[in-house]
């Protein structure tokens, strides 16, 4: 992840994935499935607690999440 999220960052997350495969060291999500949004929120704080408040328009339960950005698999498109 060369680019740093900003407000107003077109984002994507990993919402799960389709398969998972089974190796020795653990589980491997395949095929994953997407959800998109717009950052409209970034906490205060060390980089290493850093959370975004994300605003998702492809979302039909909760059109806000929350993304950790060291645990959430997510990518800056914009």
């Amino acid at each position: 992840m060369g680019l740093k999220p900003k407000k107003g960052s077109l984002v994507r997350w990993v919402n799960h994935y389709d398969t998972y495969a089974a190796y020795p060291e653990g589980l491997v999500g395949l095929y994953p499935k997407y959800k998109y949004g717009i950052v409209m929120e970034i906490s205060s704080g060390s980089t290493a607690q850093l959370t975004l408040g994300v605003f998702c328009y492809d979302c039909l339960d909760m059109k806000w999440r929350i993304l950790d950005i060291n645990y959430d698999d997510y990518e800056i498109l914009t």
